[in-house]
């Protein structure tokens, strides 16, 4: 009985200390000054309000104003922006922003538009803040602005957006006039274009002719930085082949020409027909016929 109650009396004894020193153990660990530093180049948080003058970040090369693209096409609107000493801004305050209507299309790498054709690309480590419009239209176009908070304000680079939409054309105008039996060679023209079309389909009214070997349809196209030509030609035109021809480029707004095969008015003659197509061979044979109508016209003629 003496026993248990001095084991008792040491348990109480001791139990307060132990966790007296716990207690003061783990609050010297928290103020120790004596643990080493953090190495020299990790990365530290450093809060906005205290980022001072040498944190600032600010703007680097590849920054166009100007951006041109072409309709149903992505656009690519880049934001360079590095601290100083080459180091990439770590922090989410880089903002694109839609100056027509100043909606916050994304923040960091948040989007803030239910249109997801927005999208910003940043890969880590990296300097540029991409915006990305897929399936570009017409009223994207306009100017977007790309915003860095920093500790003393806002800085800020603006972009302008052209959305073009070249429209072909077919060389010769709205009509095609041809002799029949004659051959065809329409030429449509893409101009002004930043990329070339992937595709130029030919229609003769509703139906695509560019491999209508039947026929002997023949189409080449050939581009250049700027400019693309597509040319069908075949032979032996006839009046079958009468009737709207269509250049529908992938890219540009499609042209139409009308073809007109005119008949040959001599055709059921054959002696005229052979006149024709025999030219100078035929000449003296008839020169004597000729001489003598031409010369009783003259006969009837009034004195």
């Amino acid at each position: 009985m003496i026993k248990a109650f001095i084991s008792l009396c040491v348990f109480s004894v001791f139990i307060p200390g132990l966790a007296y020193t716990r207690s003061e153990t783990h609050l010297n660990y928290a103020t120790d000054t004596t643990r080493p530093a953090r190495p020299k180049g990790s990365n530290k948080y450093v809060p906005l309000e205290k980022l001072s003058s040498e944190l600032i970040p600010e703007f680097g090369e590849g920054f166009a104003n100007n951006v041109t693209v072409q309709r149903e096409s992505t656009a690519f609107l880049n934001c360079p922006v590095k601290n100083p000493g080459d180091r990439p801004v770590s922090y989410p305050l880089i903002s694109w922003v839609r100056i027509r209507d100043w909606h916050i299309l994304t923040n960091g790498l948040v989007r803030f538009t239910t249109d997801d054709r927005f999208n910003v690309l940043y890969k880590e480590g990296s300097f540029n803040w991409i915006l990305q419009i897929k399936f570009a239209q017409d009223r994207d176009a306009g100017i977007y602005e790309c915003q860095v908070s920093t500790s003393t304000g806002t800085i800020s680079r603006r972009v302008n957006l052209n959305v073009i939409y070249p429209e072909a054309f077919i060389k010769g105008g709205e009509e095609y006039h041809v002799d029949e039996g004659s051959p065809i060679s329409l030429t449509c023209v893409i101009e002004s274009t930043p990329t070339p079309p992937q595709y130029i389909f030919w229609y003769h009214n509703d139906r695509l002719v560019n491999y209508d070997v039947e026929r002997g349809v023949k189409v080449t196209t050939s581009s250049d930085s700027t400019r693309t030509e597509s040319k069908l030609t075949f032979a032996n035109a006839s009046k079958r082949d009468e009737g709207n021809y269509t250049c529908s480029p992938s890219n540009s707004a499609p042209a139409t020409v009308q073809l007109f095969v005119t008949r040959n008015s001599f055709a059921a003659d054959p002696v005229m027909k052979q006149a024709i197509s025999g030219g100078s061979r035929l000449m003296p044979l008839l020169a004597p016929s000729l001489a003598l109508l031409f010369g009783a016209v003259a006969y009837i003629q009034p004195s």
